[in-house]
């Protein structure tokens, strides 16, 4: 074991002598409005103002549920939210939850609901973020 661990920093020295640096990245989850769904992803707006093309696919990237606490108030994304929980609990094929989840995301747009999204912060930030994990944010 001791060996072992001696070769690793080992290794590790002479690449970082050689100039060779380890990036790591870290998971970001950001709250975003979707702005525009399309068939292989989505235009989202960061609370910054910053927009970012997304791309998400259902056999890679988790889609979580989104509890709603009781007595919250009204809120035209909640049925969303509903909506959202009820295919995420079905068990149904991949392609039947994928269309479920872009119709249910292109209501959220047109009501502004937010989704929290999961990603890798990888710099620098790439032209399109794939997501690892999506959920609807609720009030």
């Amino acid at each position: 074991m001791k060996n072992k661990l001696l070769l690793i920093l080992s290794a590790a020295m002479v690449m970082l002598s050689l100039g060779v640096t380890v990036s790591a990245d870290t998971v970001v989850v950001d709250a975003v409005y979707i702005i525009d769904v399309t068939d292989d992803g989505f235009l989202v707006c960061h609370e910054d103002g910053e927009y970012e093309v997304i791309t998400y696919d259902l056999l890679t990237a988790a889609y979580l549920p989104r509890p709603i606490p009781e007595g919250v108030p009204p809120d035209p994304c909640l049925p969303i939210v509903r909506g959202w929980n009820k295919v995420i609990a079905k068990n149904m094929p991949v392609a039947w939850k994928e269309k479920q989840f872009r119709h249910l995301l292109r209501r959220m747009e047109k009501k502004g609901c937010r989704v929290l999204i999961e990603y890798e912060d990888v710099q620098p930030r790439p032209p399109v973020t794939d997501i690892l994990a999506i959920q609807p944010d609720t009030p």
